[in-house]
């Protein structure tokens, strides 16, 4: 189903892009998104995304209406 590899691929892009390496040689305790970012924030945001993502595609393949 033309969907569910959408949702397929949002769930690795979000786990390939919280695997990527830190650029910093240090884990610097900013804002999510900011100058100084905050790796493990960042991660979890990711993490999060991911799992909502999964969330979609165990209903779809239980047959539960469109999302």
């Amino acid at each position: 189903d033309f969907q569910a590899m959408g949702i397929m691929n949002r769930i690795l892009s979000e786990l390939h892009t919280a695997s990527q390496p830190m650029i910093s040689p240090m884990v610097l305790n900013g804002r999510e998104y900011g100058f100084l970012h905050n790796h493990s924030l960042t991660m979890a945001a990711h993490i999060a995304k991911a799992h909502l993502a999964i969330q979609d595609l165990r209903v779809l393949l239980r047959g539960g209406g469109d999302l």
